[in-house]
């Protein structure tokens, strides 16, 4: 007894399954990509304000503190070095620089880019203002005195 079927279904899955999981998986890499971008965005922002708002006296100490609170692994896939995070005060103003990166899932990435790693960064610069100087600022954009 013979029985003949094609083959068409086996053949298509074949090929268009592993197009349907390498498309998937590069969704789910971009998407840990963007997120790990905008917490590095948010906690640059927060360690800039962070830097604004301390006292003069215990700055530098407080802030090498802050950096190691903020920047455990918490980052998903990511490098991100200790180094790579940086605080610059200067006068009134603090700017806040971070940087960090992941590998890309494709293994021929490396023949036509040299460098395997996609790197984002960030800085954030924010100017420490007079409490008394922003009100009397403010009451004359309203047009007070």
């Amino acid at each position: 007894m013979t029985k003949r079927e094609n083959a068409y279904f086996t053949v298509e899955a074949a090929l268009v399954f592993p197009m349907v999981l390498a498309a998937m998986m590069m969704i789910v890499y971009l998407f840990l990509f963007q997120y790990n971008r905008c917490l590095l965005e948010q906690d640059i922002s927060l360690l800039a304000l962070y830097a604004v708002t301390t006292e003069a006296s215990d700055e530098e100490a407080s802030l090498q503190n802050r950096i190691g609170e903020i920047y455990p692994d918490k980052y998903v896939l990511w490098k991100m070095r200790e180094q790579d995070i940086s605080v610059v005060l200067k006068g009134g103003a603090a700017q806040a620089q971070g940087a960090g990166g992941m590998n890309l899932p494709l293994p021929g990435v490396a023949l036509f880019a040299g460098e395997k790693t996609e790197y984002v960064k960030y800085e954030c610069t924010l100017t420490r203002t007079e409490p008394v100087a922003v009100m009397r600022l403010s009451k004359k954009i309203r047009g007070g005195d």
